[in-house]
């Protein structure tokens, strides 16, 4: 045998035992969770949101008076929760530690008592505003009007569901819109006051017509061009989001549970300050075309999921981690380009992928 033979055989040996691996298999897929909702996200905060100006402070079980948090946040300011008549020391320990000067309080005395602000400010110093209207369309009407100076769109979203609102923001803040909260077939009387006080050219609802009505969308497009985005479902419609406003351009993306509204809500401020949207997905399950648009993004290197194991699953996790290839005929597991990432040795084969694999990072036990 001559030497280029011996050298072509070596290669291909070695090829078979250490295969090139992609920049493609280098994704990074991140846990945020904690021992309840309210550890999660002081986590949360403590990695996103080391220092921030200003805090916005909720309910831990009031996701009506959640829903106008994006209004305020616009990325700058993490989401935080108490109960209704006491908060935790790791949530007043990391408003100190970010150095807030506002904490804005969504909901009435009785989300959030007296007795917490007053520990608010004893812990931070920081200026505490109460921002409650007599129903979570007042509310939202009202941070609206004082908080948006000037806006050609705005996103339309159910105020009777929390998930529409929520992975509707990743959009709505592509647009710099704010998101506006409706009933199902009916617009409320102060948010139309301040919907046609704004005079937009543009109305996107989020969310398909058993949540906001044909008829409702009919009086929207006497104010304004009307646009919908909506799935088959929650999950499909975080996709069609997602579609919409990334395309095949993704980097970051947001995993959150569909099922309950705490951990999405922490993700929202997240999703506006990295610019990535918010995907959901169920305990034990994540939609395969969802999987399909993670492994269709060749950009995409960082995928972020919030809750623990309770929320989302350590199957969905595992899914997630391993989006970025597909299953060959013999098991073996294949990145774009046909680059083989696991190793093959003889009989004796082994599912370690070559490459570093993501590590799940804070698993709520």
């Amino acid at each position: 045998m001559n030497l280029k033979k011996k050298l072509l055989v070596a290669a291909l040996a070695t090829a078979m035992v250490f295969p090139t691996v992609s920049m493609a298999s280098k994704l990074n897929v991140q846990r945020y969770s904690g021992s309840s909702r309210v550890e999660t996200a002081v986590n949360v905060s403590k990695d996103q949101f080391a220092s921030a100006k200003s805090a916005i402070l909720v309910n831990q079980l009031a996701f009506p008076d959640a829903l106008s948090a994006t209004v305020l946040s616009k990325g700058t300011m993490p989401v935080l929760f108490s109960e209704s008549n006491s908060i935790s020391a790791d949530t007043l320990n990391q408003l100190k530690s970010m150095g807030v000067e506002n904490v804005y309080v969504l909901g009435g005395e009785k989300s959030v008592s007296s007795a917490v602000v007053n520990s608010v400010k004893s812990a931070t110093n920081a200026k505490v505003v109460r921002i409650n209207g007599a129903d979570r369309y007042k509310t939202n009407a009202q941070t609206i009007k004082d908080n948006v100076k000037q806006t050609s769109e705005v996103v339309i979203a159910s105020g009777e569901i929390y998930v529409d609102a929520l992975y509707g923001v990743s959009y709505a803040n592509k647009v710099n819109a704010p998101v506006m909260l409706v009933q199902k077939n009916n617009i409320p009387a102060e948010t139309l006051k301040v919907l046609k006080s704004m005079n937009v050219t543009r109305i996107t609802i989020i969310g398909g017509e058993k949540t906001i009505t044909p008829k409702l969308e009919k009086e929207l497009s006497e104010i304004a061009v009307v646009d919908r985005i909506a799935g088959s479902n929650r999950y499909e419609g975080s996709l069609k989001v997602a579609k919409e406003v990334y395309g095949d351009k993704l980097k970051t993306a947001l995993v959150a549970s569909g099922e309950n509204f705490a951990d999405a809500l922490v993700a929202a401020p997240v999703s506006q300050k990295l610019d990535a949207p918010i995907l959901l997905a169920s305990r034990n399950s994540v939609e395969a075309s969802i999987i399909s648009y993670l492994r269709d993004n060749k950009e995409l290197s960082n995928i972020k999921v919030f809750g623990g194991v309770n929320a989302i699953g350590s199957k969905v996790f595992k899914d997630l981690e391993n989006s970025y290839y597909t299953v060959g005929e013999n098991g073996e597991k294949i990145i774009d380009g046909g680059t083989i990432i696991v190793e093959k040795v003889k009989n004796n084969s082994t599912d370690k992928p070559t490459a570093t694999t993501p590590v799940e990072k804070g698993s709520q036990k």
